[in-house]
């Protein structure tokens, strides 16, 4: 994401006819690092939506906007009257991906697996499906990499390497390829998770190479990492690519990146800059407030809840580095 609006939502709201049915979201148990690994129900429904439109526009050409837009209103007028019910094109593969979809949707990692078990068994090789059974039915963190790691693959192969080659910094904004990329992001958390962080980063690389514009918010995760294993040229890489980026974490990840590199009038300035930005982020920092084991539905820019959100990331970093978190209490708050 090249842009950073004022608020951002982390989950979305579930319908009203499941909500009662769900139960607090399922976590792995922490890692060396405190990571968690959290199942987050996406906008599947545009996702959905669009993925059928595409399908349905199939080899048709259009000679005005007028054209255009008389097609897309009686498409989704027609979806409106199919609600949930199979659509008339769908494929055992759509069929499959559409119960990957329900299963993103719950919170219960018990229907989850029900329901990715099910597209898994219309489709083998649903991708999502495959992740979604692997992050909800628990088990150690190298059988989760295994698994994650098949999972990957399986979408490579759906893909095609050709496809890589030639929509290489374009993926995600292409439907077909999001199951493949959240696979490889979960992945990458898993090996963190597992204290194997230079696959971690390998993995949140290669997302960014593929999706420069970075919807899924890779640069929060691999900012901390490259500050946990003391490498400030990819601190500096990301802060080049995304450098109009407000987040906490960049202003708090800054304050380190300058302990480091022994610039204390820099750290000094960075972390006026960061108090000012979000003050609440501090006291996680310091160990003074206790990290929430419960993240936030939602967070807005500036707010306890973004701190709330990524300190757990962020902590093992100044924890990591020699009397950073002692030098940060020792600077008194105006």
């Amino acid at each position: 994401m090249s842009q950073k609006p004022e608020k951002r939502k982390k989950k979305r709201k579930m319908k009203t006819k499941k909500a009662k049915s769900r139960k607090k979201t399922l976590k792995k148990p922490d890692s060396p690092a405190g990571i968690k690994i959290v199942e987050r129900p996406p906008d599947h429904a545009s996702e959905k939506f669009f993925r059928r439109m595409i399908k349905e526009i199939g080899d048709r050409e259009f000679e005005s906007e007028d054209e255009i837009r008389a097609f897309f209103n009686a498409y989704q007028a027609g979806l409106n009257e199919l609600e949930d019910s199979p659509y008339p094109h769908d494929t055992p593969k759509d069929l499959a991906q559409d119960l990957a979809y329900e299963a993103m949707e719950y919170y219960d990692p018990l229907e989850a697996v029900r329901l990715a078990t099910m597209a898994l068994d219309i489709d083998p090789r649903c991708v999502d499906a495959m992740r979604i059974k692997t992050n909800m039915s628990g088990g150690s963190p190298d059988d989760r990499i295994k698994a994650l790691n098949e999972a990957v693959k399986t979408g490579e192969e759906n893909l095609g390497r050709e496809f890589f080659e030639e929509n290489r910094e374009y993926f995600w904004g292409m439907i077909e390829t999001r199951p493949y990329m959240r696979a490889r992001f979960d992945l990458a958390m898993v090996y963190w998770e597992a204290d194997r962080l230079e696959e971690a980063v390998s993995h949140f690389e290669a997302l960014l190479e593929l999706n420069p514009n970075d919807n899924q918010g890779v640069r929060y995760y691999l900012l901390p990492l490259y500050l946990q294993n003391k490498d400030l040229e990819g601190t500096g890489s990301v802060y080049k690519r995304y450098p109009g980026d407000i987040c906490a974490v960049f202003h708090w990840s800054r304050v380190l990146e300058r302990l480091m590199a022994g610039d204390e009038k820099g750290a000094l300035r960075a972390l006026e800059a960061a108090r000012n930005q979000n003050p609440h982020f501090e006291d996680y920092l310091t160990g003074k407030k206790r990290i929430p084991a419960e993240e936030p539905d939602y967070y807005s820019v500036g707010d306890k809840s973004e701190a709330v959100a990524y300190a757990r990331c962020l902590r093992p970093a100044w924890k990591g580095r020699r009397g950073s978190i002692q030098w940060l209490k020792e600077q008194g708050r105006a």
